[in-house]
């Protein structure tokens, strides 16, 4: 289920929350500075993520900090034909371009564990736009091998439901309002992401079983989405009207986008 707090979540990282403390005069003692938690420095590098749209430079600074980042990236080439022939790739707005999909996955080297996905529809043409629904971005991973906590997601520009994400025992999905993103589509590209504090259950995975796999769902010819599904390397959704979709964890040559916690602590 779902790990909330009351039903709030952080709705942006971009919102500064200001903490302040009354110093009182009668004592003269002058207090160390409060050393930021794990959870504080990751999101510091989500903002440099959205500030600069540059996941190498989210890398530099954790690793800066001493921690151990693994990535992978690949490009997907569109269009993707969907499972029914009839569907015809051709009706796709985003019928001639690449989607770069990048995953990391980060220990803080003290067991403290953060994913996230970073995607590009920089490569296409300028008559290619996103449409209705939403995409599904999404991470996912092996049943009850990670959860998210209260207030553990994340999300940038034009991320519709950040605090209220879908969720299951199989991974955690958000979703992209592709068809209001001006700013990627024919203008170069832009990095969209999505990120979450993960944590382990239990010790039931060993390093190397325990991955998370990155997936991308389109969707398109108009409509709403009613519900999605998410299964270990898989999205879904089911819509309210005959929208069609595809989704894409695997490049053409049958290489998973997959990370795992044995490749996040090679650094540790």
């Amino acid at each position: 289920m779902k790990d909330k707090n009351n039903g709030e979540t952080r709705r942006s990282i971009l919102k500064n929350t200001a903490i302040g403390a009354t110093a009182l005069s009668a004592l003269p003692v002058v207090q160390a500075k409060e050393q930021p938690t794990s959870r504080d420095i990751f999101e510091q590098a989500l903002r440099v993520q959205e500030k600069t749209g540059d996941r190498t430079k989210y890398r530099k600074f954790l690793e800066n900090r001493g921690w151990s980042v693994a990535s992978k990236d690949m490009t997907l080439e569109i269009p993707v034909s969907t499972s029914n022939e009839q569907d015809g790739v051709s009706t796709q707005k985003l019928d001639k371009a690449d989607l770069e999909i990048g995953l990391s996955l980060t220990e803080n080297c003290n067991e403290n564990f953060y994913g996230k996905v970073t995607w590009n529809w920089g490569d296409n043409d300028y008559d290619d736009i996103g449409d209705d629904p939403k995409d599904n971005i999404g991470m996912s991973w092996k049943e009850d091998s990670w959860y998210v906590p209260a207030d553990g997601a994340y999300g940038g520009k034009y991320i519709a439901n950040v605090s209220d994400y879908d969720y299951s025992a199989n991974g955690i999905s958000m979703r992209y309002s592709d068809g209001n993103d001006l700013e990627v589509f024919g203008a170069g590209g832009a990095e969209r992401w999505i990120a979450a504090d993960l944590r382990k259950p239990s010790d039931a995975y060993d390093p190397g079983a325990r991955q998370l796999w990155a997936v991308y769902n389109h969707c398109w010819a108009g409509g709403s989405i009613k519900s999605v599904s998410i299964s270990f390397g898989a999205i879904s959704a089911t819509f309210d009207t005959s929208a069609k979709q595809w989704d894409k964890g695997t490049d053409q040559n049958g290489d998973k986008l997959i990370l795992s916690e044995a490749d996040a602590s090679y650094n540790c």
